[in-house]
């Protein structure tokens, strides 16, 4: 029976899980697609608060409908399942070029590309996302919410926890627990097992960044105030214009329109300043400025004041 089938956010990603479902349908015709919802793109059918509440007469319409979260972002996912998930049945989308073991046990919502191989007495929990080449060895566990990117492959007996996120290329070496809301750097090697909130980096990987020890941060340190983390003056013209750039990433990493970005501003006062953007955000400014942090520097830096500061000394 074809499923009817709406399509939860339009992001960059749109034309992949597109090709996904024809290339499923040309297999064996699964699924019906119905159209798109996002709560912040135009083109769609509507938001997820629009879904919510015309859910009695699209099903009406069409039968049961079921649902597929394109989001990348983990902490995005989750809320999103949470939100429709007492509304909708999330359904599972799986390449017929994934090889996925028979003893391999799927939660809801999950999305797994072409050439992805999840082997053995493997348990993919709900709304995870294995992307294109994924590699799964026996006996692992990946939690709720995780996203692994292209090439990612996990050893033997992993167990992952909820809202994970790794970069294309990472690896998890056997019998690693790792818990929630980490990301793993592209092409990173994890060889001892983690706790919460962590971004690592590099071979073997290190954390750089950490959610709950930059809460413990006074407010003083996050805004800066020693003069020695004051912003040289020795050039106006090229801080200023470091300044100008700086805050045109950040409004883009972080989404929030340029007027409303100042130099007060750090990981306590943007609300998605996470773990996962905090790398993002300095893999912008490397690439802008063409310059290199440490992973002392990544992980000290955490407000806007201090990170132009840094970037004027560094050009």
């Amino acid at each position: 029976m074809v499923k009817n089938l709406i399509l939860i956010g339009n992001g960059n990603n749109i034309k992949e899980m597109l090709w996904l479902i024809d290339d499923i349908n040309k297999v064996k015709n699964e699924f019906n697609v119905l159209g798109i919802v996002d709560d912040f793109k135009e083109g769609v059918l509507g938001t997820t608060d629009w879904l919510i509440a015309n859910r009695l007469s699209l099903e009406q319409k069409y039968g049961k409908i079921y649902l597929i979260c394109l989001i990348g972002k983990p902490q995005t996912r989750k809320d999103l399942a949470k939100k429709l998930e007492p509304y909708f049945e999330f359904a599972n989308l799986i390449h017929p070029l994934a090889r996925i073991h028979e003893s391999v046990k799927l939660g809801r919502g999950v999305l797994i590309f072409s050439g992805a191989i999840a082997s053995t007495e493997t348990f993919i929990d709900n709304h995870s996302i294995l992307n294109f080449d994924v590699f799964i060895a026996h006996n692992c566990k990946i939690g709720k919410y995780c996203n692994l990117s292209p090439k990612t492959a996990l050893m033997g007996n992993v167990v992952v926890g909820d809202s994970n996120f790794f970069g294309a290329g990472a690896v998890v070496m056997p019998r690693i627990t790792m818990g929630d809301n980490n990301s793993i750097g592209l092409g990173s090697a994890v060889i001892k097992s983690i706790e919460n909130n962590n971004t690592l980096l590099g071979v073997p990987a290190i954390s750089v960044f950490n959610k709950e020890s930059f809460s413990q941060q006074t407010e003083s340190d996050l805004l800066g105030s020693n003069d020695k983390n004051m912003i040289k003056q020795t050039s106006g013209k090229n801080v200023e214009e470091i300044k100008l750039k700086t805050f045109q990433i950040i409004s883009d990493v972080f989404n929030i329109p340029l007027q409303e970005v100042n130099e007060s501003m750090g990981y306590n006062s943007i609300e998605n300043w996470d773990s996962l953007n905090h790398i993002n955000l300095f893999l912008e400014i490397e690439e802008r400025f063409r310059i290199k942090f440490t992973p002392k520097e990544i992980a000290e830096l955490s407000s806007l004041k201090n990170i132009i500061n840094k970037v004027s000394e560094k050009i």
